[in-house]
Formats: C-alpha cells, sequence, structure tokens
C-alpha cells in the first residue's frame, strides 16, 4: 500500500537498518525518497536534519550538509529544528 502510514513506517525503518550496518548513502537515498513521496503529508525536517548530520559525520561531505540544513530552514522555516540547523551552519563556518 504504497502512500500509506505504513508504508512511511516501513521506508523509514530500512533506512534505520542502513544506518546500523553504516550503509550511509543507502540509507540518504531511502531519506531522500521519504521527502519526494511524503512531503506534503509529514514533516520532513527530522529527515532532513539526518541527512545533513550523514554527510557532515560520516561521509565528510560539508557542503552537502550544508546544502541539507539550508533546505531544512527554508522549507520549514517555523520548525523546531531551524534553531540547531542555524547553530551547526554557524559552528562549520556557514550562514
Amino acid at each position: 500500500y504504497p502512500n500509506t502510514p505504513l508504508a512511511f513506517n516501513s521506508e523509514t525503518l530500512a533506512a534505520q537498518c542502513y544506518l546500523a550496518i553504516k550503509e550511509w548513502q543507502a540509507a540518504i537515498n531511502i531519506f531522500n525518497s521519504l521527502i519526494e513521496k511524503y512531503k506534503d503529508k509529514v514533516n520532513t525536517d527530522q529527515i532532513l536534519l539526518s541527512v545533513a548530520l550523514i554527510y557532515a559525520q560520516q561521509l565528510k561531505d560539508q557542503p552537502k550538509a550544508i546544502e541539507t540544513l539550508q533546505k531544512l530552514i527554508k522549507d520549514y522555516p517555523k520548525s523546531k529544528l531551524v534553531k540547531p540547523a542555524t547553530e551547526l551552519l554557524n559552528k562549520w563556518g556557514k550562514k
């Protein structure tokens, strides 16, 4: 049943499994798919933050991490995650 809460939950669990086995890019691919499929149905701000942290901490790709945080701030300006995202941007020397 695509585009249902059950499908969302199963895809989220699949991404978490990839994280557990350190398959970072596979997890990012699933997270990006979730963002595309469910953007209008659920807040994907937490997913964007997770992707940014994977890029920064695991893949050492600061530009992609910064780009992802900027997307979070732009797409979800009222999110409670804007403050931590902004703090991370400042920490990494970008605003």
